[in-house]
């Protein structure tokens, strides 16, 4: 029998959230994972350039991206999606999801703008932990720079 997540751990049904990682098993994992906290709503990408265009379609609300993936690490995407001056999505709250959790991959990915972390192997309830903190977070940076943004204009 599996287990059943905490009711603190669902997710809206209507978040919409892009898997990026080159497995494509991986990436059918994650989305039963989502499915079991709530989310119906999982596009799944295999590459940077899948994902880049999977923001610009369906504009998620949140990313899951590999560490190790084939045309870039989860890192150098975030860093694409954060500062490429056509990103579509420079805000997306990101949760990166890595088995190799030392301390040189942690640093460079808080400096590249992940908002959360998830070590492997995963559960629904950490997942769904995690998204809730990339979103939560995210929008506190969001209305900390508008409010940055007001205070210089005037």
């Amino acid at each position: 029998m599996s287990a059943v997540p905490a009711a603190s751990h669902f997710l809206p049904r209507e978040t919409r959230v892009l898997v990026v990682d080159d497995s494509p098993t991986m990436g059918s994992i994650y989305r039963q994972l989502l499915r079991g906290v709530g989310v119906q709503n999982v596009t799944q990408a295999t590459s940077g350039i899948e994902a880049i265009e999977a923001c610009a379609l369906t504009q998620p609300h949140v990313a899951l991206i590999d560490y190790q993936m084939g045309d870039l690490t989860g890192v150098e995407l975030t860093r694409l999606l954060r500062s490429a001056p056509d990103s579509p999505a420079p805000d997306l709250p990101i949760v990166l999801i890595t088995a190799h959790a030392s301390q040189a991959v942690l640093k460079e990915a808080i400096a590249a703008g992940v908002d959360a972390f998830v070590a492997k192997p995963v559960s629904a309830g950490a997942l769904a932990q995690h998204v809730r903190t990339a979103i939560e977070r995210r929008g506190r940076l969001a209305a900390q720079r508008k409010t940055a943004l007001a205070m210089n204009a005037g």
